[in-house]
């Protein structure tokens, strides 16, 4: 259903709320997206979230990228909150999986 290229050094939008407007996604019945980004060595992308309320879990698939001063690896994890965007700057062709969820109610 999704196609690979479409996430080349870009964010493919892959589950979004039954309440958003993403026609490509597949729809939940929760305030959540998920995401993904395939980046190339030496690539700076700016993910932005939905609000400073919400959060997001970022996962290295693969590859080895650097997050708010943090290197993570192929499987590392880290979670971001409290802002509206951050940097990440990959240091090798890097896949990337996005979970954001809303951490105030």
């Amino acid at each position: 259903m999704f196609n690979v290229d479409e996430r080349k050094n870009k964010l493919q939008i892959l589950v979004t709320s039954i309440d958003e407007v993403h026609d490509e996604s597949l729809k939940i019945h929760q305030d959540a997206v998920i995401s993904r980004i395939d980046l190339d060595k030496d690539n700076t992308f700016s993910y932005n979230l939905k609000s400073e309320n919400h959060g997001v879990y970022v996962m290295t698939i693969s590859g080895e990228v650097i997050i708010n001063n943090s290197l993570l690896n192929s499987r590392d994890a880290i979670g971001v909150s409290e802002t509206n965007t951050f940097e990440i700057h990959s240091k090798e062709d890097t896949s990337l999986l996005f979970i954001e969820v809303p951490m105030l109610f």
